[in-house]
């Protein structure tokens, strides 16, 4: 549950209230479900892109990564993601 505290002077502000509230909802549900791991090197892999995680159960779905690091070493080539699930219904 998100608690806003907004003021408003007019019936036209209250369709804004609605607007910044379902944002801000919105923003604060990005958050929920979140990842991150290393995996064995590919360039196809970068920010802002989106990828489907399957035969992970429930956490089978569309994720947006938000850093991408490439890691070249003496032991090989690999990456480290964070990212998101990508939200559904709004």
């Amino acid at each position: 549950m998100l608690k806003l505290r907004e003021n408003f002077n007019s019936e036209s502000d209250d369709i804004n209230l609605d607007r910044k509230a379902k944002a801000r909802l919105r923003e604060q549900n990005k958050k929920e479900w979140t990842a991150s791991c290393s995996l064995v090197g590919e360039i196809i892999y970068f920010a802002g892109t989106n990828i489907n995680f399957e035969g992970w159960y429930k956490f089978d779905g569309k994720y947006h990564l938000e850093t991408v690091t490439h890691n070249i070493s003496n032991s090989g080539y690999a990456i480290d993601l964070s990212c998101r699930r990508c939200l559904e219904g709004y």
